[in-house]
């Protein structure tokens, strides 16, 4: 998921343009979002779940404005840039509905299944992502 839209862009920032520090921070957050996904599939508690995973959201916002600003900046050539929002898109899809359906869950006190399987498609996703790219 995020992680090969990370190392996508990280790769094509390096190699085309040379340019490492700014596409170093792209690798760091977007490799996050599934690192924190993947400990939110092992959380502790319902809170710890939650937390988990407003971290991946809030990493998948840091690498959306990367992404933004090297789009406005003309370092993406298009077919790249449409790839990349395609993923993009998707991944906040997911992220979105998992988070909604994580804080229902602990307001309402309920068992986390339906949100552990978004949580596990957000894994799967992102497996299936890199080896698909």
């Amino acid at each position: 998921m995020y992680l090969g839209y990370a190392v996508k862009l990280y790769k094509y920032l390096t190699t085309e343009h040379k340019e490492y520090v700014l596409a170093k921070q792209v690798l760091r957050s977007g490799t996050s979002i599934g690192a924190n996904g993947e400990e939110a599939k092992h959380a502790q508690s319902k809170t710890d779940f939650v937390h988990k995973l407003s971290i991946a959201q809030k990493e998948a916002g840091e690498t959306n404005y990367w992404f933004v600003r090297f789009n406005k900046s003309d370092y993406l050539d298009d077919r790249l840039a449409d790839s990349l929002l395609a993923d993009r898109d998707e991944i906040h899809l997911i992220l979105n509905r998992v988070d909604q359906n994580s804080k229902e869950v602990i307001e309402e006190d309920q068992h986390a299944e339906l949100t552990y399987h978004h949580c596990l498609l957000l894994i799967n996703y992102g497996n299936y992502w890199m080896v698909k790219h």
